[in-house]
Protein backbone atom coordinates (compact mmCIF):
# COMPACT_ATOMS: atom_id res chain seq x y z
CA UNK A 1 0.00 0.00 0.00
CA UNK A 2 2.90 2.65 1.09
CA UNK A 3 5.08 1.71 -1.95
CA UNK A 4 2.22 2.21 -4.00
CA UNK A 5 1.10 5.54 -2.46
CA UNK A 6 4.80 6.58 -3.15
CA UNK A 7 4.84 6.40 -6.88
CA UNK A 8 1.38 8.20 -7.16
CA UNK A 9 2.94 10.65 -4.96
CA UNK A 10 6.25 10.51 -7.12
CA UNK A 11 4.56 10.16 -10.36
CA UNK A 12 6.08 12.54 -12.98
CA UNK A 13 9.16 13.03 -10.92
CA UNK A 14 12.54 13.15 -12.36
CA UNK A 15 16.46 13.49 -11.77
CA UNK A 16 16.47 16.27 -14.51
CA UNK A 17 14.06 18.32 -12.79
CA UNK A 18 14.92 20.47 -9.80
CA UNK A 19 13.68 20.38 -6.07
CA UNK A 20 11.30 23.23 -6.46
CA UNK A 21 9.52 21.85 -9.63
CA UNK A 22 9.98 18.25 -8.15
CA UNK A 23 8.15 19.25 -5.10
CA UNK A 24 5.03 21.20 -7.29
CA UNK A 25 4.50 18.24 -8.95
CA UNK A 26 4.21 15.84 -5.48
CA UNK A 27 2.10 18.29 -4.52
CA UNK A 28 -0.56 18.29 -7.68
CA UNK A 29 -0.66 14.12 -7.20
CA UNK A 30 -1.47 14.89 -3.42
CA UNK A 31 -4.18 17.51 -3.99
CA UNK A 32 -5.63 14.88 -6.83
CA UNK A 33 -5.41 12.15 -4.43
CA UNK A 34 -6.96 14.02 -1.74
CA UNK A 35 -9.73 15.20 -4.00
CA UNK A 36 -10.23 11.34 -5.07
CA UNK A 37 -10.78 10.35 -1.61
CA UNK A 38 -12.84 12.62 -0.63
CA UNK A 39 -15.13 11.93 -3.51
CA UNK A 40 -15.36 9.06 -2.44
CA UNK A 41 -15.65 9.29 1.01
CA UNK A 42 -18.75 11.76 0.42
CA UNK A 43 -19.82 9.64 -1.90
CA UNK A 44 -20.69 6.99 0.90
CA UNK A 45 -22.17 9.57 3.40
CA UNK A 46 -24.39 10.53 0.76
CA UNK A 47 -25.48 7.24 -0.40
CA UNK A 48 -26.02 6.17 3.12
CA UNK A 49 -28.83 9.08 3.26
CA UNK A 50 -32.41 8.55 1.70
CA UNK A 51 -32.51 12.07 -0.14
CA UNK A 52 -32.53 13.13 -3.69
CA UNK A 53 -28.59 13.09 -3.74
CA UNK A 54 -27.93 9.68 -3.25
CA UNK A 55 -27.10 8.28 -6.70
CA UNK A 56 -27.05 11.61 -8.22
CA UNK A 57 -24.15 13.48 -6.00
CA UNK A 58 -22.13 9.64 -6.00
CA UNK A 59 -22.88 10.23 -10.27
CA UNK A 60 -21.86 13.50 -10.65
CA UNK A 61 -18.16 12.79 -7.82
CA UNK A 62 -17.83 9.39 -9.76
CA UNK A 63 -16.55 11.39 -13.57
CA UNK A 64 -14.34 13.81 -11.45
CA UNK A 65 -12.92 10.89 -9.57
CA UNK A 66 -11.57 9.48 -12.73
CA UNK A 67 -10.73 12.73 -14.36
CA UNK A 68 -8.20 13.46 -11.27
CA UNK A 69 -6.83 9.86 -11.77
CA UNK A 70 -5.84 10.83 -15.38
CA UNK A 71 -4.13 13.72 -14.09
CA UNK A 72 -1.61 12.10 -12.14
CA UNK A 73 -1.45 10.00 -15.24
CA UNK A 74 -0.79 12.53 -17.53
CA UNK A 75 2.19 13.45 -14.29
CA UNK A 76 3.46 10.45 -15.48
CA UNK A 77 3.66 11.02 -18.59
CA UNK A 78 5.29 14.33 -18.32
CA UNK A 79 2.40 16.55 -19.36
CA UNK A 80 2.47 18.86 -16.47
CA UNK A 81 0.64 21.92 -17.43
CA UNK A 82 -2.53 19.65 -19.22
CA UNK A 83 -2.35 17.54 -15.48
CA UNK A 84 -2.38 21.32 -13.79
CA UNK A 85 -5.08 22.60 -15.32
CA UNK A 86 -7.51 19.86 -14.89
CA UNK A 87 -6.56 19.70 -10.82
CA UNK A 88 -7.38 23.40 -10.91
CA UNK A 89 -10.41 23.29 -12.69
CA UNK A 90 -12.03 19.75 -11.74
CA UNK A 91 -11.28 19.77 -7.72
CA UNK A 92 -13.26 23.41 -7.34
CA UNK A 93 -15.69 22.24 -10.13
CA UNK A 94 -17.26 19.35 -8.46
CA UNK A 95 -17.51 21.16 -4.83
CA UNK A 96 -19.52 23.62 -6.90
CA UNK A 97 -21.80 21.85 -8.73
CA UNK A 98 -22.66 19.63 -5.17
CA UNK A 99 -23.28 22.60 -3.20
CA UNK A 100 -24.85 24.37 -5.96
CA UNK A 101 -27.67 21.72 -7.03
CA UNK A 102 -27.56 19.62 -3.46
CA UNK A 103 -27.22 21.30 -0.23
CA UNK A 104 -25.48 24.68 -0.63
CA UNK A 105 -24.02 26.13 3.08
CA UNK A 106 -26.18 23.59 5.16
CA UNK A 107 -23.21 20.71 5.56
CA UNK A 108 -20.38 23.00 5.53
CA UNK A 109 -19.02 21.93 2.28
CA UNK A 110 -18.14 25.50 1.10
CA UNK A 111 -15.55 25.57 3.55
CA UNK A 112 -13.88 23.71 0.98
CA UNK A 113 -13.80 26.69 -1.15
CA UNK A 114 -11.35 28.50 1.32
CA UNK A 115 -8.55 25.48 1.26
CA UNK A 116 -8.94 25.08 -2.83
CA UNK A 117 -7.90 28.92 -3.12
CA UNK A 118 -5.31 28.09 -1.63
CA UNK A 119 -4.04 25.07 -4.23
CA UNK A 120 -2.56 27.50 -6.78
CA UNK A 121 -0.38 28.52 -4.14
CA UNK A 122 1.54 25.14 -3.66
CA UNK A 123 1.26 23.94 -7.79
CA UNK A 124 2.12 26.69 -9.72
CA UNK A 125 5.60 28.99 -9.69
CA UNK A 126 5.74 32.47 -9.07
CA UNK A 127 5.60 33.66 -12.65
CA UNK A 128 1.69 32.44 -12.61
CA UNK A 129 1.17 35.18 -9.73
CA UNK A 130 -1.94 36.79 -11.73
CA UNK A 131 -3.34 33.27 -12.26
CA UNK A 132 -2.99 32.54 -8.96
CA UNK A 133 -4.30 35.47 -7.41
CA UNK A 134 -7.79 34.99 -9.96
CA UNK A 135 -8.31 31.61 -9.03
CA UNK A 136 -7.84 32.60 -4.90
CA UNK A 137 -10.37 35.75 -5.92
CA UNK A 138 -12.35 33.37 -7.42
CA UNK A 139 -12.83 30.34 -4.85
CA UNK A 140 -12.64 33.06 -2.21
CA UNK A 141 -16.13 35.00 -4.44
CA UNK A 142 -17.35 31.03 -4.80
CA UNK A 143 -17.50 30.72 -0.59
CA UNK A 144 -19.22 34.09 -0.31
CA UNK A 145 -22.14 32.86 -3.07
CA UNK A 146 -23.00 29.21 -1.85
CA UNK A 147 -22.37 30.70 1.72
CA UNK A 148 -24.61 33.66 1.64
CA UNK A 149 -26.32 34.10 -1.17
CA UNK A 150 -27.57 30.68 -2.87
CA UNK A 151 -30.58 28.62 -2.20
CA UNK A 152 -30.08 25.23 -3.85
CA UNK A 153 -32.86 24.20 -6.23
CA UNK A 154 -32.81 20.38 -5.31
CA UNK A 155 -32.68 20.85 -1.64
CA UNK A 156 -35.85 20.18 -0.28
CA UNK A 157 -37.97 20.82 3.18
CA UNK A 158 -38.11 17.43 4.15
CA UNK A 159 -34.33 16.72 3.42
CA UNK A 160 -32.64 14.61 5.61
CA UNK A 161 -30.10 17.44 5.76
CA UNK A 162 -32.17 19.91 8.36
CA UNK A 163 -32.30 17.74 10.89
CA UNK A 164 -29.56 19.44 13.52
CA UNK A 165 -27.39 16.41 14.29
CA UNK A 166 -27.03 15.41 10.57
CA UNK A 167 -26.01 19.06 9.49
CA UNK A 168 -23.98 19.50 12.41
CA UNK A 169 -21.86 16.12 11.97
CA UNK A 170 -21.73 16.78 8.49
CA UNK A 171 -20.55 20.58 9.25
CA UNK A 172 -17.74 19.38 11.98
CA UNK A 173 -16.35 16.79 9.25
CA UNK A 174 -16.19 19.15 7.14
CA UNK A 175 -13.84 21.84 8.97
CA UNK A 176 -12.08 19.15 10.57
CA UNK A 177 -11.40 17.19 6.99
CA UNK A 178 -10.24 21.16 5.61
CA UNK A 179 -7.67 21.24 8.60
CA UNK A 180 -6.78 17.76 8.10
CA UNK A 181 -5.84 18.15 4.71
CA UNK A 182 -4.35 21.68 5.37
CA UNK A 183 -2.42 20.02 8.50
CA UNK A 184 -1.07 17.21 5.82
CA UNK A 185 -0.01 19.09 3.02
CA UNK A 186 1.89 21.30 5.39
CA UNK A 187 3.49 18.90 7.03
CA UNK A 188 4.44 17.46 3.55
CA UNK A 189 6.04 20.37 2.04
CA UNK A 190 7.96 20.87 5.76
CA UNK A 191 9.27 17.46 5.04
CA UNK A 192 10.13 18.51 1.41
CA UNK A 193 12.05 21.68 3.14
CA UNK A 194 14.11 20.21 5.50
CA UNK A 195 15.42 17.53 2.87
CA UNK A 196 16.42 20.70 0.50
CA UNK A 197 18.22 22.34 3.05
CA UNK A 198 20.65 18.78 3.82
CA UNK A 199 21.05 18.38 0.54
CA UNK A 200 22.08 22.35 0.05
CA UNK A 201 24.06 21.56 3.09
CA UNK A 202 25.63 18.45 1.42
CA UNK A 203 25.93 20.05 -1.71
CA UNK A 204 28.00 23.03 -0.24
CA UNK A 205 30.44 20.44 1.98
CA UNK A 206 30.62 18.53 -1.49
CA UNK A 207 31.78 21.70 -3.45
CA UNK A 208 34.23 22.51 -0.71
CA UNK A 209 36.09 19.29 -1.09
CA UNK A 210 36.24 19.64 -4.59
CA UNK A 211 37.83 22.72 -4.83
CA UNK A 212 39.78 21.84 -1.76
CA UNK A 213 41.00 18.89 -4.09
CA UNK A 214 41.53 20.91 -7.10
CA UNK A 215 43.40 23.81 -4.93
CA UNK A 216 46.02 21.46 -3.13
CA UNK A 217 46.12 17.91 -4.94
CA UNK A 218 45.84 18.93 -8.63
CA UNK A 219 47.41 22.45 -8.89
CA UNK A 220 50.49 21.26 -6.73
CA UNK A 221 51.75 18.35 -9.32
CA UNK A 222 50.61 20.32 -12.22
CA UNK A 223 52.37 23.85 -11.54
CA UNK A 224 55.50 21.69 -10.69
CA UNK A 225 55.08 19.88 -13.91
CA UNK A 226 55.13 23.39 -15.58
CA UNK A 227 57.93 24.71 -13.58
CA UNK A 228 60.16 21.48 -14.71
CA UNK A 229 59.01 21.57 -18.27
CA UNK A 230 60.41 25.33 -18.09
CA UNK A 231 63.66 24.58 -17.11
CA UNK A 232 64.61 21.97 -19.31
CA UNK A 233 63.13 23.90 -21.83
CA UNK A 234 65.41 26.74 -21.21
CA UNK A 235 68.66 24.99 -20.07
CA UNK A 236 68.35 21.59 -21.32
CA UNK A 237 71.72 21.73 -22.23
CA UNK A 238 73.17 22.32 -19.04
CA UNK A 239 71.81 18.73 -17.70
CA UNK A 240 73.38 15.65 -18.17
CA UNK A 241 71.36 13.21 -19.80
CA UNK A 242 71.15 11.33 -16.42
CA UNK A 243 69.87 14.65 -15.02
CA UNK A 244 67.24 15.13 -17.82
CA UNK A 245 66.82 11.37 -17.35
CA UNK A 246 65.49 11.89 -13.36
CA UNK A 247 63.47 15.01 -14.13
CA UNK A 248 61.56 13.57 -16.89
CA UNK A 249 60.66 10.67 -14.35
CA UNK A 250 59.58 13.16 -11.67
CA UNK A 251 57.66 14.90 -14.21
CA UNK A 252 55.87 11.08 -15.03
CA UNK A 253 55.26 10.79 -11.38
CA UNK A 254 53.30 13.53 -11.15
CA UNK A 255 51.80 13.38 -13.94
CA UNK A 256 50.40 9.92 -13.04
CA UNK A 257 49.46 11.16 -9.52
CA UNK A 258 47.44 13.89 -11.36
CA UNK A 259 45.88 11.35 -13.32
CA UNK A 260 44.88 9.15 -10.21
CA UNK A 261 43.24 12.29 -8.46
CA UNK A 262 41.67 13.69 -11.73
CA UNK A 263 40.39 10.07 -12.29
CA UNK A 264 39.02 9.71 -8.67
CA UNK A 265 37.03 13.41 -8.34
CA UNK A 266 35.40 12.76 -11.93
CA UNK A 267 34.03 9.36 -10.68
CA UNK A 268 33.17 10.81 -7.45
CA UNK A 269 31.16 13.22 -9.12
CA UNK A 270 29.72 11.13 -11.73
CA UNK A 271 28.25 8.94 -8.64
CA UNK A 272 27.06 12.16 -6.88
CA UNK A 273 24.82 12.35 -10.00
CA UNK A 274 24.41 8.72 -11.00
CA UNK A 275 25.67 8.87 -14.04
CA UNK A 276 27.33 5.59 -14.74
CA UNK A 277 27.52 3.85 -17.73
CA UNK A 278 28.15 0.05 -16.24
CA UNK A 279 28.88 -1.96 -19.25
CA UNK A 280 29.83 -5.63 -17.92
CA UNK A 281 32.37 -8.09 -19.91
CA UNK A 282 34.48 -10.64 -19.60
CA UNK A 283 37.80 -9.05 -18.12
CA UNK A 284 41.16 -10.75 -17.56
CA UNK A 285 42.78 -9.60 -13.92
CA UNK A 286 46.24 -10.67 -14.59
CA UNK A 287 46.47 -7.93 -17.81
CA UNK A 288 44.65 -5.15 -16.04
CA UNK A 289 46.48 -5.43 -12.88
CA UNK A 290 50.11 -5.33 -15.44
CA UNK A 291 48.70 -2.45 -17.57
CA UNK A 292 47.41 -0.63 -14.22
CA UNK A 293 51.02 -1.32 -12.55
CA UNK A 294 52.97 0.63 -15.49
CA UNK A 295 51.06 3.74 -14.08
CA UNK A 296 53.17 3.37 -10.80
CA UNK A 297 56.08 2.20 -12.03
CA UNK A 298 58.62 5.23 -11.80
CA UNK A 299 56.90 5.59 -7.51
CA UNK A 300 57.39 2.13 -7.03
CA UNK A 301 61.06 1.78 -8.41
CA UNK A 302 61.63 5.16 -5.56
CA UNK A 303 59.91 4.13 -2.72
CA UNK A 304 61.65 0.14 -4.12
CA UNK A 305 58.80 -1.35 -3.83
CA UNK A 306 58.77 -5.72 -3.93
CA UNK A 307 56.07 -7.02 -5.84
CA UNK A 308 55.22 -10.66 -5.05
CA UNK A 309 51.98 -11.00 -7.56
CA UNK A 310 49.68 -14.38 -7.67
CA UNK A 311 47.10 -13.46 -10.23
CA UNK A 312 46.41 -16.11 -12.75
CA UNK A 313 45.83 -15.58 -16.18
CA UNK A 314 42.69 -17.96 -16.24
CA UNK A 315 41.08 -15.81 -13.29
CA UNK A 316 38.58 -13.38 -15.38
CA UNK A 317 35.78 -11.84 -13.43
CA UNK A 318 32.53 -10.29 -15.70
CA UNK A 319 32.96 -6.89 -14.61
CA UNK A 320 33.39 -3.56 -16.38
CA UNK A 321 36.95 -3.05 -17.45
CA UNK A 322 37.03 1.06 -16.99
CA UNK A 323 35.40 0.50 -14.11
CA UNK A 324 38.12 -2.28 -12.64
CA UNK A 325 41.26 -0.61 -13.71
CA UNK A 326 40.32 2.71 -11.68
CA UNK A 327 39.78 0.40 -8.66
CA UNK A 328 42.64 -1.52 -9.34
CA UNK A 329 44.81 2.18 -10.07
CA UNK A 330 43.29 3.16 -6.63
CA UNK A 331 44.21 0.30 -4.56
CA UNK A 332 47.79 0.06 -6.20
CA UNK A 333 48.36 3.82 -5.05
CA UNK A 334 46.74 3.13 -1.89
CA UNK A 335 49.11 -0.27 -0.93
CA UNK A 336 52.53 2.38 -2.51
CA UNK A 337 51.38 5.33 -0.31
CA UNK A 338 51.43 3.48 2.84
CA UNK A 339 54.47 1.08 2.45
CA UNK A 340 57.41 1.45 4.06
CA UNK A 341 60.74 2.06 1.78
CA UNK A 342 61.90 -1.25 0.72
CA UNK A 343 58.57 -2.46 1.82
CA UNK A 344 56.69 -5.90 -0.29
CA UNK A 345 53.30 -5.42 -1.64
CA UNK A 346 51.55 -8.86 -2.55
CA UNK A 347 48.40 -8.77 -4.93
CA UNK A 348 46.63 -12.69 -5.36
CA UNK A 349 43.74 -13.94 -7.21
CA UNK A 350 41.57 -16.88 -5.96
CA UNK A 351 38.93 -18.82 -7.98
CA UNK A 352 35.37 -19.04 -5.53
CA UNK A 353 33.55 -21.14 -7.51
CA UNK A 354 31.17 -18.39 -9.00
CA UNK A 355 32.98 -15.50 -7.86
CA UNK A 356 36.78 -14.49 -8.07
CA UNK A 357 38.90 -12.70 -5.34
CA UNK A 358 41.77 -10.40 -6.05
CA UNK A 359 43.49 -8.83 -2.58
CA UNK A 360 46.00 -6.09 -2.27
CA UNK A 361 47.86 -6.40 1.25
CA UNK A 362 50.97 -4.19 1.72
CA UNK A 363 52.77 -3.71 5.05
CA UNK A 364 52.25 -0.23 6.38
CA UNK A 365 50.59 0.94 9.41
CA UNK A 366 46.96 -0.17 9.48
CA UNK A 367 44.04 1.86 8.92
CA UNK A 368 42.03 2.74 12.28
CA UNK A 369 38.58 1.14 12.74
CA UNK A 370 36.79 3.88 12.32
CA UNK A 371 38.48 5.10 8.82
CA UNK A 372 37.44 1.41 7.97
CA UNK A 373 33.69 2.21 8.65
CA UNK A 374 33.66 5.59 7.36
CA UNK A 375 34.84 3.71 3.99
CA UNK A 376 32.27 1.22 4.45
CA UNK A 377 29.10 3.21 4.95
CA UNK A 378 30.68 5.56 2.04
CA UNK A 379 31.51 8.77 3.92
CA UNK A 380 34.62 10.86 2.76
CA UNK A 381 37.44 10.72 4.73
CA UNK A 382 40.62 12.86 6.01
CA UNK A 383 43.43 11.90 3.26
CA UNK A 384 46.92 11.20 5.67
CA UNK A 385 50.50 11.39 4.07
CA UNK A 386 52.47 8.55 2.53
CA UNK A 387 55.47 7.04 3.76
CA UNK A 388 57.42 9.62 1.72
CA UNK A 389 55.22 12.20 2.36
CA UNK A 390 52.62 11.76 -0.80
CA UNK A 391 49.42 13.47 -0.68
CA UNK A 392 45.99 11.90 -1.37
CA UNK A 393 41.92 13.45 -1.88
CA UNK A 394 40.49 10.95 0.96
CA UNK A 395 37.98 9.97 -1.70
CA UNK A 396 39.91 6.56 -3.67
CA UNK A 397 39.20 4.01 -1.94
CA UNK A 398 35.45 6.04 -0.96
CA UNK A 399 35.41 5.54 -4.92
CA UNK A 400 36.43 2.18 -5.62
CA UNK A 401 34.08 0.81 -2.79
CA UNK A 402 30.99 2.95 -5.32
CA UNK A 403 32.56 1.21 -8.45
CA UNK A 404 32.60 -1.92 -6.69
CA UNK A 405 29.02 -1.87 -5.56
CA UNK A 406 28.07 -1.04 -9.59
CA UNK A 407 29.64 -4.42 -10.49
CA UNK A 408 27.75 -6.65 -7.82
CA UNK A 409 31.10 -7.05 -6.30
CA UNK A 410 31.80 -7.36 -2.59
CA UNK A 411 34.71 -5.24 -0.44
CA UNK A 412 36.41 -5.31 2.91
CA UNK A 413 39.13 -4.51 5.00
CA UNK A 414 41.77 -6.40 7.11
CA UNK A 415 44.12 -4.52 8.84
CA UNK A 416 46.73 -4.76 12.36
CA UNK A 417 49.60 -4.31 13.68
CA UNK A 418 52.11 -6.11 12.48
CA UNK A 419 50.08 -7.52 9.72
CA UNK A 420 49.46 -4.65 7.50
CA UNK A 421 46.36 -3.72 5.12
CA UNK A 422 44.53 -6.38 3.14
CA UNK A 423 42.30 -4.70 0.61
CA UNK A 424 40.24 -7.70 -0.37
CA UNK A 425 37.82 -8.18 -3.49
CA UNK A 426 35.76 -10.04 -4.81
CA UNK A 427 33.59 -9.82 -8.48
CA UNK A 428 31.19 -11.89 -10.33
CA UNK A 429 32.86 -14.78 -12.05
CA UNK A 430 33.22 -14.41 -16.02
CA UNK A 431 32.00 -17.63 -16.47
Amino acid sequence: MIPTLRKLIYAGVTEERDPESSLRIQLANISALLAISSNILYSILFYSYDSLGKFLIPAINTPFAFILSYAIYLNHKHYYTTSRVLILSCIPLVVFLTTYLFYGNLLGAHYNFLLIALLPFLVLSYKHKYLILAYFLLNLFLYTYIGFLHEPPYLTPESPFFDFRVRESFQISSVASCFLILAAVLFYFLRNTERNQQEIKRTNLYKERIFSILAHDLKGPIGSMGTFLSILLESWKKYSAEEITNSLKELQKNANQSYVVLENLLEWVKNDTKRYHFIPERVGLEQLLQNSLELFSVIALEKKIHWDIKVAKEHIAFVDERMMASIFRNLLSNAIKFSPIGGKVEIESKDLGHQTEISFLNEGKPIPLFVQEAIMNRHPIKSEFGTMGERGTGIGLLVSYELLLVQSGEFWIESREGYGTKMILRLPKGS
